[in-house]
């Protein structure tokens, strides 16, 4: 099955027009067999799709909705709003926010059963007024910062005070620990460093009596570091089989922007091309004119480096 997402069209008569020849061509196909290989990867540990800014731009509902009919019980998302839009949309299963809770989203979490990440005192708090408020068990995941420096808590003695409020709190479930690798990719010293601080955390919330799920593991971190994978594990970008191909060639591709020229045309050696003159025909060739550009989200930065099949 494809979604087919076209960057511009308007429906007459119940037809689809294409006003230009410009599209993403999403395959839904590719990412449920990716998901599912990813799963086969994680072994005992259960596999999150991490679907955040709207499913790396392959649409968040339909991937979510093609996940979870291959079995996916785990969602990760950036914001609130993401996770909202899921639950109106009908997913169910655990939701994770990635990005941190702000005090006033508390109502609304609660009220959708999603799972946020938190890392002040204040976003506890209000997720047990929340959760007393509506007479259930609200759900967080304590956000640790072992190096990423995106968001978490540092020092110990904020952990301190985080698990104190946890405790604190009987109406708010320690659901998940977690934290986020910054160079799986090609670090091992720091990733292993990330760990070691992750594993010390990990090792105090248990001593408190807590038994949250832990996770740290996005897609070059659960291929690279299987000691790492933990109880759940977050791939992202190896959901669109991009980026870590090297790391597991079976990964499929799942996007493909494609047009056709608007002009074809014949310089001659020494001609110049685009704003500033930014290329010089080194010989008498055709140039092709794409209509596509960075108000579809082309990069602009692609200029002069970008390779077109």
């Amino acid at each position: 099955m494809h979604l087919r997402m076209p960057s511009s069209f308007v429906c007459v008569s119940g037809r689809d027009i294409l006003l230009r020849p410009t599209y993403a061509r999403v395959d839904l196909d590719a990412i449920e067999q990716n998901y599912l290989m990813l799963c086969r990867a994680a072994g005992d540990a259960e596999v999150a799709g991490v679907v955040k800014g709207n499913a790396y731009g392959h649409g968040l509902t339909q991937v979510s909705h093609t996940l979870a009919e291959a079995g996916a019980k785990n969602f990760a998302v950036a914001t609130v709003e993401e996770g909202v839009a899921l639950r109106t949309d009908g997913i169910r299963g655990r939701i994770i926010i990635l990005g941190t809770l702000l005090p006033w989203q508390a109502d609304e979490v609660v009220a959708c059963r999603l799972s946020p990440a938190v890392c002040t005192p204040a976003a506890v708090c209000a997720l047990e007024r929340a959760a007393l408020h509506a007479g259930v068990t609200a759900c967080a995941h304590l956000a640790i910062d072992t190096g990423m420096h995106r968001i978490g808590v540092r020092e110990d003695k904020d952990i301190t005070a985080m698990l104190d409020t946890f405790t604190a709190c009987p109406h708010v479930k320690m659901e998940g620990l977690f934290s986020h690798f910054a160079a799986a990719d090609g670090n091992v010293m720091f990733t292993n460093l990330q760990i070691n601080r992750f594993r010390s955390v990990w090792f105090e919330a248990d001593r408190r009596g807590f038994k949250p799920i832990k996770h740290i593991a996005n897609s070059s971190g659960m291929l690279r570091f299987e000691l790492a994978q933990f109880d759940l594990v977050r791939p992202g970008i190896a959901l669109y089989g991009a980026s870590v191909n090297a790391l597991c060639p079976e990964l499929v591709p799942a996007q493909r922007l494609t047009t056709r020229p608007m002009r074809i045309a014949r310089l001659n050696a020494g001609e110049s091309v685009g704003y500033g003159r930014a290329y010089v025909m080194p010989e008498d060739g055709l140039i092709m004119t794409l209509p596509i550009g960075y108000g579809d989200g082309y990069p602009r930065i692609l200029g002069s480096r970008a390779c077109v099949l």
